[in-house]
């Protein structure tokens, strides 16, 4: 959907930008929490199963990780396009006033001289 203005296209890019940055750190955290307990449990007192299972379910985040982050990055070219989109009407629109604030001053003259 086409946002109404730029500054809240900036917003919604602004706050998906953090979201996936915070979303990435709290992988990155996952995987290092992972990784220490694999670690730990292939020690000859845990059971391997669990590290097995541990292993699985990490694997499991990598790739659900890395769909997330390509819609992540698909939604946030989409919002820096309509961010562009909202400032270029923008820009259009002040031209557009511009030019016609010329115009008038330019027939306001025009019938100055007549």
């Amino acid at each position: 959907t086409e946002l109404d203005n730029a500054r809240d296209a900036q917003v919604r890019l602004r706050r998906s930008q953090e979201k996936q940055a915070h979303i990435d750190q709290l992988h990155k955290l996952a995987l290092c929490l992972g990784v220490d307990i694999i670690s730990s449990a292939q020690r000859p007192s845990c059971t391997n199963v669990f590290a097995k299972n541990l292993q699985r379910q990490l694997d499991i985040l990598e790739g659900e990780s890395v769909n997330w982050r390509a819609r992540a990055q698909e939604y946030g070219r989409t919002l820096a396009g309509s961010l562009q989109y909202c400032a270029t009407r923008d820009e259009i629109s002040e031209l557009r006033e511009s030019f016609k604030d010329i115009k008038k001053k330019f027939n306001n003259l025009k019938f100055n001289y007549t």
